[in-house]
């Protein structure tokens, strides 16, 4: 049929390639939840579920760690950050906000260890006249002239030198960074306040957020990252402006693996394909040859994409790699082929006839060789880890069309 008829074959060929194509690009999708990546009745899968069931709110969260300058820096970053992100329904099911809103902002004190709390009103207690003086007066006159006044009370004996030291401190350096040209933020709650007090880091503030994942990409929290850092950028939050905005937590850690296996999936296809070219030019000496394994290897990725997409509908961040399993399998089959077929070609016989002799003379073997390596890929099957399971049929499928195409 080949010989009498070879465009035929070929415009066959080349029409059920298009229409594998066509039907790939409108129903193959990509599916990003990790989740799916298991069956849904392991025991850890029924607990996670059931996890999920009872704290819907504490499942799939984004943390953003805010860092600041000074407690009230972290503290007014991280208040303007959330109200923006609350205004993004689309992106974002819950924005939380752990000690912050006006809640806390009036009884935060109530939490504090007895002893703590005692500290701290004493502390505030010495340094009321002066908090009441920054309360009428917080222009640069008015803190110099709270100054003036705590220097005549350590020389008059009033106060001691100790108590007043934080402050002309952070006043000095204030001063030295201002004639020096960089940024410094002076926070009054470590003059007032020890910065041990309570516990924790006061420099920073964590938003707990819940996003809204788009499971069919590759990557389901794309969107919401992406308007996290869009926010961080309007605001203004970056470290010129004594701020510092991080993303963690399960679901970002998620995104940037996805992003890695979506960039490592195309980059070792494509370099697979180049070394496969390569190896081909080095050792068959024919552009002939080279070009047709090639074509066919790009054939049968293409076929098996479209038989992805009919049999199974999507790929994982698993399966993705099957690109470079089968160019290296695919092509063994016809440097097995274009091998035996230059060894007969040697002998001087015809073309058309030695490429006859050169297919019953491996076709055999190479079926077999074909036949199992699929049953290797599809006894993946079995396994209740779903990737896996898909991956092994996508390769078993796709060696068994690379077999044919050859």
């Amino acid at each position: 049929m080949v010989q009498r008829h070879p465009w035929r074959v070929i415009l066959a060929f080349v029409l059920t390639i298009a229409g594998s194509l066509i039907y790939a690009a409108e129903n193959l999708g990509i599916r990003g939840d990790t989740n799916a990546l298991f069956a849904t009745d392991v025991p850890f899968k029924v607990a996670e579920r059931r996890y999920y069931e009872s704290f819907p709110d504490q499942f799939e969260n984004l943390f953003i760690v805010v860092d600041g300058a000074t407690p009230e820096r972290a503290a007014s970053a991280a208040e303007s950050l959330a109200r923006k992100l609350r205004e993004n329904h689309d992106d974002f099911h819950q924005v939380f906000l752990p000690g912050g809103g006006e809640f806390f902002e009036r009884h935060a004190f109530l939490y504090l260890d007895t002893r703590d709390l005692e500290e701290l009103a004493d502390r505030l207690a010495k340094a009321q006249p002066y908090l009441a003086e920054i309360s009428r007066d917080g222009s640069l006159q008015g803190i110099a002239s709270l100054l003036a006044r705590g220097a005549r009370a350590v020389r008059e004996g009033d106060v001691e030198g100790g108590q007043l030291a934080a402050m002309y401190e952070r006043a000095a350096e204030a001063l030295r960074a201002r004639r020096e040209g960089r940024a410094y933020h002076v926070s009054w709650a470590e003059v007032v306040a020890s910065r041990e007090l309570g516990g924790g880091d006061p420099d920073r503030r964590v938003l707990l957020v819940q996003p809204a994942l788009d499971v069919n990409d590759i990557q389901p929290a794309r969107a919401a990252i992406l308007a996290v850092r869009e926010a961080t950028r309007e605001l203004g939050l970056d470290e010129a402006s004594g701020v510092k905005v991080r993303i963690t937590g399960d679901v970002a850690l998620s995104y940037e693996e996805m992003e890695v296996v979506k960039n490592q999936a195309a980059a070792s296809g494509i370099a697979s394909l180049v070394l496969v070219a390569l190896l081909l030019i080095g050792g068959l000496r024919s552009a002939r040859m080279v070009l047709a394994t090639l074509a066919t290897l790009v054939a049968s990725l293409l076929l098996t994409v479209g038989f992805t997409a009919i049999f199974i509908g999507h790929y994982n961040m698993i399966s993705a790699a099957f690109a470079v399993l089968n160019i290296g399998l695919g092509v063994e089959f016809a440097i097995h082929l274009l091998m035996r077929l230059q060894e007969i070609l040697t002998e001087g016989k015809q073309f058309d006839h030695a490429l006859q002799e050169t297919a019953g003379d491996v076709g055999t073997s190479l079926a077999l060789s074909a036949t199992t390596t699929a049953i290797g890929f599809f006894a993946f099957v079995g396994t209740e880890f779903v990737g896996v399971a898909e991956l092994g049929v996508i390769s078993g499928a796709g060696t068994l069309i690379s077999f044919v195409c050859t």
